[in-house]
């Protein structure tokens, strides 16, 4: 009885302490702000398929739209109600490398230089715009500042080709109509303004002949192969292997989002986006390797190891719940583990105290008995002797130590006998 009454202690025990903890400690939401740019964008493209994944989790994912980078970082650092938790940012962006506060879980798909033009001279890749009016975003955006940076690199500024501040939906309506010669722009393969250009028959996708040498001279960007008929087999779009390089679509969280729902992210992105497209091989994207912001600790663990073994085969809550338990279990049953052991031995001797104990109240009655000098104190003795027969009656112990209590009672019978008979002598 003893030893089963220390064993539900220590499991009560070790219950109340795991409750306290997780009653106290931080527990993972439900909920994620994920900025998306602008509507319609290859991020909110991408945003609206994690969010119907997170979803099967039971995690709602807000989108928000955003003025940018720059306004996406304010707020990822923000704790004001316009803070987001999460956000689809470009590589290579300047304000990110001084960044604080942020981390990445990893590039999420390749964000190519789409070059569109018309009536283009032939050359060598950007050489064809020479002389020709461009489109290459607006004056800020980051498509302005690679296409500059590109551009500079090969000899060519402004005085060599007219380029045309425009947004994206703009600048495409304004190439379509003949009233721009060329069009800069950047985007995953999926975007509905790279599909509607390449879908036109008048214009022409500009191969980057010597993408590995840009993609070897700034490391955010990466060189790819749009190989023959990769968009549309039946019209064979394209007509022939184009290079192709760009930026990737990073996922960018606040550092101290909860690592439970980083890895949740992180299992929504392999499902998202492992499949690949026409421009990335299966398996390729969540990478690891192609971003320019450090990857957060949480990441770092996930794609070293992959799902927890707990994620792996429970929902998102229960999950969390068995890893925070585990995580205060193991500890605690690192230091009950030498108590349970000696438990034992506590009790055996606990147990023998008490036998010892009758044996020396025994000892001091038939002691007494035989020094008491008139019949009132014998009878008094006999009296003592026979309550403590009736509780070692009474006593309970383990049946290990039964043959010590029937030992205990044969003696107190045989000293009762004894005393009985001097009694009745007397």
């Amino acid at each position: 009885m003893a030893a089963r009454g220390f064993v539900i202690f220590c499991i009560l025990a070790a219950a109340t302490f795991v409750a306290v903890i997780l009653a106290t400690g931080e527990l993972p939401p439900n909920k994620i702000r994920l900025a998306v740019g602008s509507a319609g964008s290859s991020y909110e493209i991408a945003a609206q398929k994690l969010k119907k994944v997170l979803a099967k989790s039971g995690v709602t994912a807000e989108l928000v739209q955003t003025q940018g980078a720059e306004d996406n970082l304010k707020r990822l650092v923000s704790t004001d109600k316009d803070a987001i938790d999460a956000a689809l940012m470009q590589s290579g962006r300047p304000e990110t490398q001084t960044a604080t506060g942020i981390a990445n879980l990893g590039a999420v798909f390749l964000q190519p230089i789409w070059v569109f033009g018309r009536n283009l001279p032939p050359g060598i890749d950007v050489h064809r715009l020479i002389g020709k009016k461009v489109a290459a975003g607006t004056e800020q955006s980051n498509t302005r500042r690679i296409a500059t940076m590109l551009l500079a690199e090969n000899g060519i500024d402004e005085k060599d080709l007219t380029l045309v501040a425009l947004k994206s939906e703009d600048a495409v309506d304004a190439l379509l109509k003949g009233k721009i010669d060329a069009l800069w722009m950047v985007g995953s393969v999926d975007s509905h303004w790279v599909q509607t250009l390449l879908a036109s028959p008048e214009l022409e996708l500009v191969s980057f002949d010597r993408a590995a040498a840009y993609a070897r001279r700034h490391s955010f960007l990466v060189d790819v192969v749009l190989a023959e008929g990769a968009i549309d087999l039946a019209r064979n779009m394209p007509g022939h292997d184009l290079k192709l390089v760009g930026p990737t679509a990073q996922l960018i969280v606040r550092e101290k989002l909860h690592p439970a729902l980083q890895s949740l992210m992180l299992d929504a992105m392999r499902e998202t986006f492992s499949d690949g497209d026409a421009v990335s091989a299966p398996g390729m994207y969540p990478n690891k390797d192609l971003i320019d912001i450090p990857l957060s600790s949480e990441a770092r663990r996930y794609y070293a190891s992959g799902p927890s073994f707990f994620r792996r085969y429970l929902p998102y809550w229960a999950a969390n719940f068995a890893e925070r338990a585990v995580l205060f279990l193991i500890p605690l049953f690192t230091l009950l583990l030498p108590v349970a052991q000696a438990a034992p031995p506590i009790l055996d001797w606990r147990i023998k105290s008490k036998i010892h104990k009758w044996y020396r109240q025994l000892r001091l009655l038939e002691t007494r008995f035989l020094g008491a000098d008139n019949k009132t104190e014998r009878e008094d003795i006999r009296q003592k002797l026979d309550a403590m027969i009736q509780e070692v009656g009474l006593m309970k112990v383990p049946l290990s130590f039964a043959d010590d209590v029937y030992r205990l009672r044969a003696h107190i019978r045989f000293v009762a006998e004894s005393m009985s008979r001097q009694m009745h002598g007397a």
